[in-house]
């Protein structure tokens, strides 16, 4: 993608983070309109039956009238004639969450990339998609906490390796969101290796979340063995680092079996603060020498790659990341823009800045999306409208939902999509692995 492309992508963000203040202000139908939309969108479709856009519409007033039935039945007439229109998947999703369908709804909002790529509702589903995802995965630890009794060795799995976040030793509070940066580039590259299957960053979050750990908790050879049973890794890697005198980053890391129980000391790794990056990629690679992987060409290159060589943009990342793990989206995007500003090339930064502000905007509940919803205007041809994107942000992404869904439990809910004429062809989660 072009710089010139990038920036007006960065645009684009701007324009989403402006509607953080802007939602609710234009005006919503009164009862009486939404009604004669209904009747009139009704004397339509007798000479249009099969206009995809006149049964989206007619699905959405059902669904402001509160006729969530009918609501979605018209929604499915319509995405059986349109089925990547945005706007009729989004409402779908949205109808089947007040129909406390909470599990069906995430499998229609997966479905967003089907979508045109700058739809407004397009990212309004990858955004609640996610906020529904971070809700269940902190259901999914507290429910592991409570049946952690009955874990056996045989839920451990040897090929799964969990990065925890580095401990700060320092003060500096601008030094402590390394913490997350570092754990997420660990992640990242060591996703490139093919033997290993890593547990995402947002699970890892979400247990020290409920275990009320946070920056000082401490994971030690006798609390590994919970840890890894709790989120299936056989592979821990810990650490800690600080910043010291003339910008000397220390890092110690450790990376332990939980499996084999090894656990050896951790190794002293130092080198300018300006060479992080390079840091990082010594660290991984010794990481998985110690684990006797031996690694492709493809993904030694995949490895190598830096996705920033600006460090003040990495930073603002950083902080964007621990906003986002406090649940502060809003500055979380700004963060993150800051970081996208920086270097247009950061396609974490430029994705994480526009999912962020999009999920500030659905973070709610399903009455207030309904609201920021309304507000949204669609271009007239969005269907044209594409842009090259970062084949990192794709796999990141790719990564974040396969991580995601892998322990994901369907509740009652989770029903064949036949069962209430729902026949939209979704991906089900997989069922959790055996504990």
């Amino acid at each position: 993608m072009s710089r010139f492309l990038k920036l007006i992508h960065l645009f684009i963000i701007v324009g989403a983070l402006l509607t953080l203040s802007c939602a609710g202000s234009q005006r919503s139908r009164t009862p009486e309109e939404t009604k004669q939309q209904i009747a009139e969108l009704q004397t339509e479709l007798q000479s249009l039956p099969n206009d995809a856009r006149l049964w989206r519409d007619l699905g959405v007033a059902y669904f402001e009238d509160r006729q969530f039935q009918t609501a979605r039945r018209a929604l499915l007439q319509a995405f059986k004639r349109d089925t990547r229109d945005a706007k009729t998947l989004f409402y779908l999703g949205l109808v089947l969450e007040f129909e406390q369908r909470a599990n069906m709804a995430m499998a229609v909002y997966q479905t967003h990339r089907s979508a045109p790529r700058f739809s407004s509702y397009r990212k309004l589903m990858r955004a609640r998609y996610y906020h529904l995802s971070r809700q269940a995965l902190q259901a999914d630890m507290r429910a592991l906490l409570q049946q952690e009794r009955e874990f056996s060795a045989g839920s451990i799995s040897a090929s799964a390796v969990a990065v925890f976040p580095l401990r700060y030793q320092g003060q500096d509070e601008e030094m402590a969101a390394l913490s997350k940066g570092l754990a997420e580039m660990m992640i990242t590259d060591l996703s490139q290796v093919k033997q290993l299957e890593v547990v995402d960053r947002v699970r890892v979050q979400a247990l020290f979340d409920e275990m009320a750990l946070g920056q000082s908790g401490l994971v030690d050879e006798a609390t590994a063995a919970r840890f890894g049973g709790l989120i299936r890794a056989g592979k821990i890697v810990r650490g800690v680092y600080d910043v010291r005198e003339k910008e000397q980053l220390n890092i110690d890391v450790a990376f332990w079996d939980v499996e084999k129980q090894n656990f050896p000391a951790a190794t002293t790794h130092a080198e300018a603060l300006k060479n992080l990056f390079q840091l990082e990629k010594n660290i991984v690679f010794g990481v998985i020498e110690d684990m006797g992987i031996e690694l492709t060409p493809e993904e030694q290159e995949k490895i190598q790659r830096v996705p920033t060589k600006n460090l003040r943009a990495f930073m603002y990342y950083c902080t964007g990341l621990s906003r986002e793990d406090a649940g502060e989206f809003a500055a979380a995007a700004k963060f993150y823009l800051k970081a996208a500003r920086l270097d247009p090339d950061f396609a974490p930064a430029v994705d994480k800045a526009e999912t962020a502000a999009d999920i500030n905007t659905v973070s709610g509940e399903p009455e207030e999306v309904l609201r920021a919803a309304l507000t949204l205007e669609e271009p007239a041809d969005e269907n044209d409208l594409t842009l090259e994107e970062s084949t990192l942000t794709e796999e990141r992404l790719d990564i974040l939902e396969q991580n995601i869904d892998s322990n994901f439990e369907p509740g009652q809910d989770s029903r064949d999509a036949t069962d209430s004429g729902f026949d939209i062809p979704l991906r089900r989660p997989p069922p959790p692995p055996p504990l």
